[in-house]
């Protein structure tokens, strides 16, 4: 048999190399044994409580509630970082980079690029449609979009665009 030191109260352990755990007699520590010894977080019978290898010892139903509170700081954490930084803000942001970088004065090229995107825009997004108005001409109809190229003379416009209550650009107009 070999001897080794409990690492909660300094007691002689007895190991039984044909056992697959050693108890200490005093604290009642249990330490698992393999080809080493190793140290197992056990439970004191006679306590309840569950003992650790640096002799601290608290009951199951502590260690339930602090990985509870932890759970609990995570899930406010999380509401907090949502209420700072709303996803709705980020999916509006997203929609309007593509149309706003064309805001202002822009030659014909990006003007084409623009009713590209606001057509794609229109075909994907039901929901989100973005009329265009152009001399006479007032539409949120993906091809009349891509028509107005034909319309468009070899010179800068200004864009402008507008925006709904949500924040969404709904309008974009093209003046001469």
């Amino acid at each position: 048999m070999e001897k080794l030191k409990c690492e909660s109260c300094g007691a002689n352990l007895e190991i039984d190399e044909n056992k697959e755990y050693a108890t200490c007699k005093y604290c009642n520590l249990k330490y698992k044994l393999k080809n080493d010894v190793n140290l197992n977080i056990g439970l004191d019978e006679e306590t309840k409580k569950v003992l650790f290898p640096n002799g601290f010892k608290t009951t199951p139903g502590k260690i339930i509630s602090v990985i509870a509170i932890i759970i609990f700081i995570v899930i406010v954490f999380m509401i907090i970082r949502m209420a700072i930084f709303n996803p709705s803000d980020f999916d509006k942001d997203k929609f309007n980079d593509q149309f706003e970088m064309h805001s202002g004065k822009q030659p014909k090229f990006f003007v084409e690029d623009l009713f590209d995107d606001v057509s794609t825009n229109n075909k994907k997004n039901s929901d989100k449609k973005i009329t265009v108005i152009y001399n006479e001409i007032t539409t949120s109809d993906s091809d009349e979009i891509t028509d107005l190229y034909d319309k468009l003379e070899d010179k800068d416009y200004k864009v402008v665009l507008d925006y709904d209550d949500k924040g969404y650009i709904d309008k974009i107009t093209l003046k001469d």
